[in-house]
């Protein structure tokens, strides 16, 4: 038989059982059981409530009244007062407490202790002495539960800061419980538990914060310091890209094409010349200023500048300009000045040194990993020759800017831009010629 509270007992014999007034009676060897409809019991009638016996052979009910028969005689009861008036034990009698191993006398009223003081040890008696082995005790700390122990003392390891309340109450038969023993107990905060403790881990805290803060903003200052420099040295690349699309030799040489067609009365070939010559100065002075520049313009401003060449150096090459489907080309921006001073250098120092007519490719790809491929391709002599060809000193500025425009570009937004150079004729030697290709992360 399981009980609800507290516990389970055992029962030795179960002589009778009856159902009264909403009630089970149990008759047995170990006293009167009264439960409810579900056998939980309630509360138990032995000689320890008047009985007189603990062995119960028979009860009865006639109206109001009990009788109750043990092997010593007959006990008669008012059942309302049996249902109503259930037995309760006294409750324990606190003797001593134990504070961290030294032992003081119990006084009633509150019990203070110190923040250096823990472990706490309630010494009590209990007046069922009579049965000092049959007992039961269970304790409540604060809002908790009911929780067994053993012997007549009770061990709190580790008592917290503040108030507390502790509740002890006993049994003999794990169904009638006494009417709690209540200790109250207040420990007072420790250092580290007090508004000081919090006082000083917020100024700390603001101490903390102030020195993140300062190198923080020192840094950000750095960065920012840094990225001006940046800047100012892409303005001053992109004056020297610039200056390399206004070379004076390619102005020049514009200006001598345009007079030679006057000079031979080709007034119509003058003119055509001389509107496209025009519309690309234009078009580099208006987007000079500019840090990007839309690859539709782009693609325009490539047009202008190599119909010109091409027919400033007598058709001695074809251009193409191809460009992938996948790419929107009035949405897709690039660094502005990147390109005409390697189609340039294609044309200066990888076609016009051999004899046959070359052909000139720039290609618009757009690559798997969202980046967008610029490849500038000819059948030239090649970088190898090119250089042989070149004096020793010579270095292209305009080449060497757009490296460095690309190189800083990427540190300043974290993407991906750059250009490589490769001769033909280490990738494939029956070919000639150069290709370039310029990566630009979208």
């Amino acid at each position: 038989m399981v009980t609800e509270v507290p516990g389970s007992i055992q029962l030795s014999a179960v002589k009778k059982i009856k159902a009264y007034d909403s009630h089970i009676w149990l008759a047995t060897l170990n006293g009167l059981f009264m439960c409810d409809m579900d056998l939980n019991p309630i509360t138990k009638y032995s000689k320890s409530c008047g009985l007189l016996s603990n062995t119960i052979n028979d009860v009865v009910f006639n109206g109001q009244t009990a009788c109750i028969a043990t092997d010593r005689g007959i006990s008669i009861a008012n059942t309302k007062e049996l249902i109503e008036n259930r037995f309760k034990p006294d409750g324990v009698k606190i003797t001593l407490y134990q504070i961290d191993g030294e032992e003081i006398p119990y006084t009633p009223g509150l019990l203070k202790l110190k923040a250096s003081q823990n472990n706490l040890t309630i010494k009590f008696s209990s007046p069922i002495f009579n049965k000092p082995n049959k007992q039961y005790f269970k304790y409540k700390k604060d809002k908790g539960i009911f929780t067994p122990f053993t012997d007549f003392e009770l061990l709190l390891a580790s008592v917290e800061s503040g108030k507390h309340s502790i509740q002890i109450i006993t049994s003999v038969d794990n169904i009638n419980w006494s009417a709690p023993v209540i200790v109250d107990i207040e420990k007072e905060e420790s250092f580290k538990e007090t508004a000081w403790l919090y006082i000083l881990v917020t100024i700390a805290a603001l101490f903390l914060i102030i020195v993140i803060s300062y190198f923080w903003v020192k840094n950000v200052k750095k960065k920012a310091k840094k990225r001006i420099e940046d800047e100012q040295q892409i303005n001053l690349l992109k004056h020297q890209a610039m200056n390399s699309l206004l070379s004076p030799h390619f102005i020049f040489n514009s200006l001598t094409s345009i007079q030679n067609y006057i000079n031979t009365n080709n007034s119509l070939m003058a003119s055509e010349y001389l509107a496209k010559f025009s519309r690309l100065i234009r078009m580099i002075i208006e987007k000079a200023a500019q840090r990007q520049i839309t690859l539709r313009d782009e693609i325009v401003r490539l047009n202008y500048y190599l119909d010109l060449e091409k027919e400033r150096f007598k058709n001695k090459f074809d251009f193409k300009i191809e460009v992938d489907d996948a790419l929107n080309i009035d949405e897709i921006s690039i660094p502005n000045m990147i390109i005409q001073p390697h189609a340039e250098n294609s044309i200066i120092h990888g076609i016009l040194p051999k004899h046959e007519h070359g052909t000139l490719t720039i290609s618009f790809k757009k690559s798997k990993k969202n980046e967008l491929l610029i490849i500038i391709e000819d059948d030239g002599i090649g970088l190898i020759k090119a250089k042989d060809h070149a004096k020793s000193s010579h270095k292209s500025l305009g080449t060497s800017t757009i490296s460095n425009i690309l190189e800083l570009n990427s540190k300043m937004y974290n993407k991906k831009q750059d250009v490589k150079m490769e001769d033909k004729s280490v990738l494939n030697p029956k070919q000639n010629g150069t290709i370039i290709t310029i990566t630009l992360e979208l």
